[in-house]
């Protein structure tokens, strides 16, 4: 059919060369449509993200350890490679000679070994159908979370875009200098921290160009710019209270819908303070509101007092329990009890410590010391007595 298209189009006295030259035509079309198109498509297919980042959300900075993250970094079914330094650790992976490059990386504190920063990032990049008629249709996604240093906010900024751009620059310098020492194991690790570093320039630079942006960071629609070869890309940046800055990037397919994503509104929960450190108080059953509480008091003042439920001393027993369905605080009462028993101890102690007298009298002892001293005293009063009759005696002889 098209070569009869062909030779219609061409009229010519000699049919041959008309025919040469259809099929000239007809090659050369055949050859543009498969150097643009099919021949340069390829099949390189990153993992599925929750594979990838599921161990980035599992990591608790400031708690896990070397010890904990170590036997679950690295994914051998995923063909994962393990890059390890003094105060790092990084699981990687790449298909197709680097068309799909991932990596995961935690950085510990080198004072505690607790996990200090973490970071993790996948790129894939592959060409559509259409090869050069098309461009690429790849996509990207940055993941990072760190720590501000101390003295942060002792520097004064002019305004508060200011203080988010050094966040950023702050942010993009640690992973630089924490992924240095491992991207020379390999490189595609090199090729997917430059294409991280690129992604962050290129924000900055968006930012620079129309600083009122930088506030589009913390909404939930993020701060939209262009990176070439991926497409549009969104850029979401947190912080709390703790002053830990949690940074995500969507580069490429990935962009759309992105603030309905559940890992991004689950950002939202970030800037809280660490709800871990302080669990919140659990509601009491049904059953226990209904009788005023928690049995607790009742049977710690058993035990303590060997009563076995038996009556209190009225200074000890504990005031009525609210009957609001909430667990009580008993910290205070239990505090009280405690003194008090530590107090009595201690006087019990000192009574056992004072020395007994060595000779207790009885009464009746008492008694007979007390005759016995009298019958002294009577016998010099009976004494004086023959005395002075006898000198009356001898005085009337006398006479």
């Amino acid at each position: 059919m098209l070569l009869y298209l062909f030779t219609a189009s061409f009229p010519c006295k000699k049919k041959g060369i008309a025919l040469r030259l259809s099929l000239s035509v007809l090659a050369l079309s055949v050859m543009v449509l498969f150097a643009g198109g099919c021949g340069s498509y390829n099949n390189a297919s990153a993992p599925a993200d929750e594979l990838i980042f599921d161990r980035f959300q599992e990591m608790q900075i400031s708690f896990d350890t070397s010890t904990d993250i170590l036997p679950e970094i690295k994914k051998d079914e995923m063909g994962e490679y393990v890059s390890e330094n003094q105060n790092s650790i990084a699981s990687w992976g790449q298909k197709d000679d680097g068309e799909a490059i991932w990596m995961n990386a935690a950085v510990f504190g080198q004072d505690n070994n607790r996990l200090a920063r973490k970071y993790a990032f996948v790129f894939e990049e592959k060409q559509s159908n259409f090869g050069l008629y098309g461009g690429t249709a790849g996509r990207g996604r940055v993941e990072m979370e760190y720590s501000l240093p101390g003295d942060f906010d002792d520097i004064t900024y002019a305004n508060e875009a200011e203080r988010r751009k050094e966040i950023i620059i702050t942010g993009i310098n640690m992973f630089i200098g924490d992924i240095d020492p491992i991207r020379l194991d390999s490189d595609y690790v090199y090729s997917g921290a430059m294409l991280v570093k690129k992604a962050f320039s290129l924000m900055m630079y968006e930012i620079e160009q129309n600083p009122s942006k930088i506030a589009m960071l913390k909404e939930p629609r993020g701060l939209d710019f262009d990176f070439p070869t991926f497409g549009p890309a969104r850029a979401r940046m947190l912080v709390n209270d703790e002053y830990r800055v949690r940074v995500k990037i969507k580069i490429g397919k990935y962009t759309k819908d992105f603030e309905n994503h559940p890992d991004v509104v689950e950002m939202d929960k970030f800037v809280r303070p660490n709800e871990m450190l302080t669990p919140q108080p659990q509601a009491q059953p049904a059953e226990e509101a209904e009788t005023g509480g928690s049995n607790f008091l009742t049977d710690f003042f058993s035990n303590l007092f060997g009563g076995g439920g038996g009556e209190q001393p009225a200074q000890q027993q504990s005031a009525p329990e609210p009957q609001t369905g909430e667990t009580p605080d008993v910290s205070t009462e239990i505090g009280e009890v405690e003194n008090e028993q530590a107090a009595q101890q201690q006087e019990q102690t000192e009574a056992e410590a004072e020395p007994e007298p060595e000779n207790e009298q009885t009464q009746a002892e008492a008694d007979d010391q007390q005759t016995q001293q009298s019958e002294p005293a009577e016998a010099g009063n009976a004494q004086e007595e023959n005395a002075e009759e006898q000198t009356q005696e001898n005085a009337s002889e006398q006479e």
